[in-house]
């Protein structure tokens, strides 16, 4: 009896991620009442990047549920749809050969299985009632058995960027302080403190941890930066403390110096000496001369075409 060579060729591979993916399938009882598909799919979105789920990879499911209807998620039902790799590539802009890889992508994530027909088309029938009839293709059930798992890991997830972002701070502030020891030691010609180093070694690690995720790493990194951003502070201060601080009140302004100019007040004010002109004889009005108080203002009558003055 002669054995096939290759008696699987052409057909889809039945590998360790298909097999992840069928008991996932096998494992869907349905959503919880008053669930929607909708809710599955934003639970994936929050967990898929704590997860490594790439972005493309969750654009592929995002795309997916449109095809899908939430009578397909109640108990004993499964969600199946069964668009073209052809459909999908034009909706997502994409080559078929990388629609194909993506769908591969999902399956080894175990967000998706696939359920082939007898001569490997995919198709379906839904009956009046909405409900599937029969239909073969791309499987969401393991997104609805994984729900619980997608949750607890969005939720670890954002307690790990909380507790990142404090050591992110951290550390910025930690660099931030060296950069102004390093500047003070520059303009104080200290440079055998060489906090150049300092400043470099802070800014290569700001930059290297921008997009560390491991907490035990960017920890060991920030204690590292903040004991040499001590260290400096104390070699800076120690070189330009100054000996005798109290002595700065003598040269403050504030205080009063025998060379200082005191303003004083008086109530014997000198009037300055006013010119009258126009055509008026000059008055001079002396210091200390009282003012007349029965003077009289020149009266001015005015005529047609002159302006004379008449003084009373």
């Amino acid at each position: 009896m002669a054995a096939a060579q290759s008696p699987g060729r052409g057909l889809r591979r039945f590998d360790e991620h298909a097999a992840k993916a069928t008991k996932l399938v096998d494992e869907f009882c349905g959503l919880e009442t008053g669930m929607a598909p909708s809710n599955a799919l934003a639970a994936l979105k929050r967990a898929a990047p704590y997860m490594g789920v790439p972005l493309r990879v969750v654009s592929v499911i995002d795309l997916l549920f449109a095809w899908t209807k939430p009578q397909d998620w109640q108990g004993g039902q499964i969600p199946v749809v069964w668009p073209s790799n052809d459909l999908l590539a034009q909706k997502l802009g994409v080559t078929v050969r990388q629609v194909q890889k993506l769908l591969n992508q999902a399956q080894a994530f175990g967000l998706i299985s696939f359920r082939d027909s007898p001569n490997g088309h995919r198709g379906g029938r839904r009956g009046a009632d909405g409900f599937i009839t029969w239909g073969y293709g791309i499987v969401l059930a393991p997104i609805g058995t994984r729900l619980q798992e997608f949750a607890a890991r969005a939720a670890k997830g954002a307690a790990e960027d909380a507790a990142l972002t404090v050591l992110r701070k951290r550390l910025a502030a930690a660099r931030r302080n060296i950069r102004a020891l390093a500047q003070t030691a520059f303009d104080a010609d200290l440079h055998e403190l060489k906090a150049g180093d300092d400043l470099a070694l802070a800014l290569m690690a700001t930059d290297q941890m921008r997009c560390v995720r491991d907490a035990g790493l960017l920890t060991a990194c920030l204690e590292q930066i903040e004991e040499r951003a001590r260290r400096l502070a104390g070699a800076v201060s120690s070189k330009i403390a100054v000996p005798n601080a109290g002595n700065d009140q003598n040269d403050s302004s504030c205080w009063d110096g025998p060379e200082d100019i005191h303003s004083t007040t008086t109530t014997q004010l000198q009037s300055a000496k006013a010119d009258t002109g126009s055509g008026l004889a000059k008055k001079v009005v002396k210091m200390g001369t009282p003012f007349p108080l029965n003077l009289k203002l020149p009266s001015t009558t005015i005529s047609r075409n002159t302006v004379s003055i008449r003084n009373s």
